[in-house]
Formats: C-alpha cells, structure tokens, sequence
C-alpha cells in the first residue's frame, strides 16, 4: 500500500468513527455521556481536516495521483 492509500484509509476510518460518536450522542439519555460524545465528534473534525489537508497535499505533489 502506497502511503496515500494508508492515508486515505486512515480518512474514511476517522470519518466513521466520527460517525459513530454522531449516533451515540443522539441515543444516550444520560447528559453528561451526550455531551462528551459531541465533544468527541467536534474534536474530530479538526482531525478530519487536517487528514483531508494532507490528501490534497499528497494528490497535488504526487503525480500518480493526478488525472
């Protein structure tokens, strides 16, 4: 695997979780574990730009990437 697969991979496998933490914070009842899995979600959006940043630097500079 090249390192823009692992990347790639590592993206929809945040993107997943983040998902998860979406669909907990909506089915608990208890507020404090509601707020702590919106809390976790929100912390990983700024991860998922980050990671999404990186996949557009590795597509611009690598060419087997480009069209």
């Amino acid at each position: 695997m090249t390192v823009y697969s692992n990347v790639k991979t590592s993206y929809a496998n945040l993107k997943s979780i983040q998902a998860s933490f979406s669909e907990l914070a909506l089915k608990t009842t208890v507020d404090n574990e509601q707020r702590l899995f919106h809390e976790s979600m929100i912390e990983m959006d700024e991860i998922i730009e980050d990671i999404r940043k990186r996949l557009m630097t590795l597509e611009r500079e690598e060419r087997q990437y480009q069209p």
